[in-house]
């Protein structure tokens, strides 16, 4: 009688079994086509940086211009630090007409009318990487700020009924914040009525391709992280696997420029302590790789020893100096610890003086300028 319960129990057991195997094939096959559309949009971001470069470049050089805005591939540090090399090739190429892209920019302060999204629009096709970044900044602050800062007025407001409700005081920091969101929606409302629709991934789009032509504020708001509307899903898996793509290859240009920010990111991405929320999926931009990340680490304490002998206070917003090389040193066996040193001495050689020297103090201003202000004026360096 047990035997012939076993048997029916056992060919149910065993079509669950096929039912789930043949779910997980269709939703792995699914996740790959989804990754493939995702690739062949990226790779339409980097072809129009790529053909945008090569154009303004001039025909003796596009080949350079080619492999700059050439597509990276998710792979280990040394091929990271290759593909930056390339993304420097842009930087150098891209600091010759900066200037001049500076000075075509319309000057916008407020709403965007159609006339001028059309001349930034008209820029950027040209190969104005400042004018795709304010795009990217304009997409920003109209496609999906509006709605995140509508979050947050809904969350702090459920706060501050629950502490009502208990007859308690909401604390001056929250009553602040629902304030400043108000504000915000207020002033994003006013600015962006009767503003230009814009595609819903052309945030992501346009600061990508202005990191790809190689202006530096651009690559760095893309390397530690791009604009995702998770209000649209399908342009933020996009977002995503572009910041896989490309975050690591850029963070790599920046730092071995001498980017204070950049080298600090490394120490930690490359050392496997990133507070990247991907991370914690098993997504990553870089490999561990703590070698590395103590180079780095070691480039950073020079970096920031030397601006503090110039200004002292100058890196106060960093901690202290030595605090990377504790932190990575303990997981780098000697024979790595001697190679890093010897990198990083070779690195710090090559800065420029304008890498060691400290940033200038910020400017007091009256009135703080808003996200999306700040956003433009970084496009605008």
């Amino acid at each position: 009688m047990s035997d012939a319960n076993q048997t029916p129990r056992f060919r149910r057991t065993k079509r669950v079994a096929v039912v789930l195997a043949g779910l997980l094939i269709l939703v792995v096959a699914l996740l790959a086509l989804r990754w493939q559309l995702a690739t062949q949009r990226i790779d339409q971001v980097a072809t129009k940086a790529a053909t945008l470069a090569a154009t303004r470049k001039g025909a003796d050089s596009g080949d350079d211009a080619r492999r700059a805005g050439a597509p990276a591939r998710l792979g280990g540090a040394s091929e990271a630090a290759g593909v930056a090399a390339m993304h420097m090739s842009s930087v150098d190429a891209y600091r010759e007409r900066s200037a001049d892209d500076r000075a075509a920019l319309p000057h916008i302060r407020g709403a965007m009318d159609g006339a001028a999204l059309a001349r930034l629009q008209t820029l950027a096709d040209a190969g104005n990487a400042r004018a795709a970044c304010i795009l990217s900044a304009q997409a920003t602050k109209c496609n999906f700020l509006p709605g995140v800062v509508r979050d947050s007025i809904t969350q702090l407001s459920a706060g501050v009924a629950l502490h009502h409700e208990r007859g308690s005081i909401p604390s001056p920091e929250m009553l602040r914040a629902l304030e400043h969101s108000r504000t915000s929606a207020s002033a994003l409302a006013r600015e962006c009525a009767g503003a230009p629709a814009m595609p819903p991934d052309a945030a992501w789009r346009y600061l990508l391709q202005s990191a790809l032509l190689g202006y530096e504020p651009a690559m760095l708001l893309f390397s530690q992280w791009p604009p995702v509307d998770f209000g649209e899903p399908n342009t933020s898996v996009d977002a995503i696997i572009a910041y896989l793509r490309y975050s690591g290859s850029l963070t790599e240009a920046l730092a071995q420029r001498g980017d204070l920010n950049a080298i600090t990111s490394l120490t930690w991405e490359y050392g496997h302590h990133g507070p990247n929320v991907l991370q914690a999926l098993g997504l990553r931009a870089l490999p561990a790789d703590p070698t590395r990340a103590l180079m780095y680490a070691y480039v950073r304490e020079g970096v920031m020893l030397r601006r503090e002998a110039e200004r002292p206070g100058s890196t106060a917003a960093y901690g202290q100096a030595h605090a990377a090389v504790e932190r990575v040193l303990p997981a780098v066996d000697e024979a790595g610890r001697q190679w890093a040193r010897q990198m990083a001495d070779q690195m710090l050689a090559t800065f420029t003086p304008d890498a060691l020297r400290p940033s200038a103090p910020a400017s007091e201003q009256a009135e703080e300028p808003t996200l999306w202000q700040q956003l433009e004026d970084i496009c605008r360096e």
